[in-house]
Formats: C-alpha cells, sequence, structure tokens
C-alpha cells in the first residue's frame, strides 16, 4: 500500500493508520497484477494496518528537520546514511562570529589555576584503569601517548 501516513501506535504492537492509501501491489491466487491495474481503482479514505500484518514502512521525502524545511543531500541526491557533516550543516549556526576564550575572574578564590587543575591533590588520585584491574582482573593496554600530543 502506499498513502498519507497518518498515525501510529509506537506504545504497543506498532499498527499504522493511511489515509489516501492505494494498493501499489495485489497479490491475488493468479499471482501478481501490476500496480497500473490498482491505480484505476479509488483509494481508501482510511486504511488501518494492523502490526502482525505490516512488513515495512518506507518514508519518502519526509523533511526531518524541526521547522518542516526540506533537506537536499549534496545536490538533491538523497541517501541511507546521514554523514556527520551532512548532519552538522543542517543546523544553522551564526557566520563569522569569533569564539572568545572563557577567563575567570583573577580575584576568585573559587577557581583554581585551569592550567594546573588535575596536579592538586584536592583532585585526589583516582585511576579508572587501577579500578578496573581491581575489580574485573582487566588489564588495560592503554597509552596516552597515542591519543594526546605533548
Amino acid at each position: 500500500f502506499s498513502g498519507i501516513f497518518h498515525a501510529s501506535n509506537a506504545d504497543g504492537d506498532f499498527g499504522v493508520v493511511l489515509k489516501m492509501a492505494r494498493v501499489t501491489k495485489d497479490v491475488s491466487s493468479r499471482g501478481q497484477r501490476a500496480a497500473s491495474d490498482s491505480v484505476s481503482k479509488a483509494p481508501s479514505k482510511t486504511l488501518i494496518i494492523a502490526a502482525h500484518e505490516l512488513v515495512q514502512v518506507v518514508a519518502k521525502d519526509v523533511p526531518i528537520t524541526s521547522n518542516g524545511q526540506l533537506n537536499e543531500l549534496q545536490g538533491g541526491k538523497q541517501r541511507e546514511i546521514m554523514l556527520d557533516s551532512y548532519i552538522s550543516q543542517s543546523c544553522h549556526f551564526e557566520l563569522g562570529r569569533e569564539l572568545q576564550p572563557w577567563m575567570p575572574d583573577e580575584d576568585d578564590i573559587q577557581c583554581p589555576e585551569l592550567e594546573n587543575i588535575f596536579d592538586s591533590p584536592q583532585t585526589g588520585s583516582w585511576d579508572q584503569f587501577k579500578v578496573n584491574e581491581t575489580l574485573f582482573g582487566v588489564k588495560s593496554t592503554f597509552n596516552e601517548e597515542l591519543y594526546t600530543t605533548k
């Protein structure tokens, strides 16, 4: 069937309701008839498809932004996988805005120096790798130098 998606029951069995539904493939005892045979029939005003009869739901040309604008993927070509670069393009940020570093007030005694924050004895000496080894017997091969620069 094809039609206008109207509602679904996402809490339970996931049945769906279509408006203006048409048969796209009519399977009869003689086999499959062409989709053009079903075009001549009037659409069903409302069609309820129970979950046990539902195999797949395909939504074509559905906007995925909250403001309802249609998204075009790289020149109008739709892709099945949404890449990070595409997702970030849908966020509209002010261009030309420069980031400003946050600096604490110099006279604020509650703010330690950010450069040496982990050198303080107040931060403790918790070692997640030692804890995992003690609790689970797991020996880590993590090497911080592989992921950071000096």
